[in-house]
Order: structure tokens, then C-alpha cells, then sequence
């Protein structure tokens, strides 16, 4: 048996936090050492926490199909 993505009933609308992407671009910061605050920076993507990478969320209203 196959279940609706959205069996709550809400209409499914584009995720805020990613814009639809699935990922988002976080900074890592890494120091040189514990008593230098010199090191880099360095950008990663991750699956976004909001809707777990598939780009969309449960809005507010119900799914009127």
C-alpha cells in the first residue's frame, strides 16, 4: 500500500529555509590550534533541517484536491 506524501491533509508548500533547493550552505569554522583564533573557513551543504532535503513542507491550509 502506497501513502499520500501529505496524509495529514495540508497542502504542501515550498520549504522557507531552502527556497525549494533541498540544501542549505552552512560555514564551518576550524581554529589552528586552541590558543590561536587564526585557522579558515569552509562551506559545506547539508540536507536541509527544515524539510529534510525534499524541498517542500506542510503549510498552513488544507489541500483543497
Amino acid at each position: 500500500a502506497c501513502a499520500k506524501a501529505n496524509a495529514g491533509g495540508f497542502a504542501m508548500i515550498t520549504c522557507p529555509e531552502c527556497h525549494g533547493d533541498k540544501y542549505i550552505t552552512i560555514t564551518l569554522y576550524h581554529r589552528q590550534s586552541f590558543s590561536r583564533d587564526i585557522g579558515y573557513e569552509e562551506e559545506r551543504q547539508e540536507a536541509c533541517p527544515t524539510c529534510q532535503g525534499e524541498g517542500q513542507i506542510e503549510g498552513d491550509t488544507y489541500d483543497q484536491e
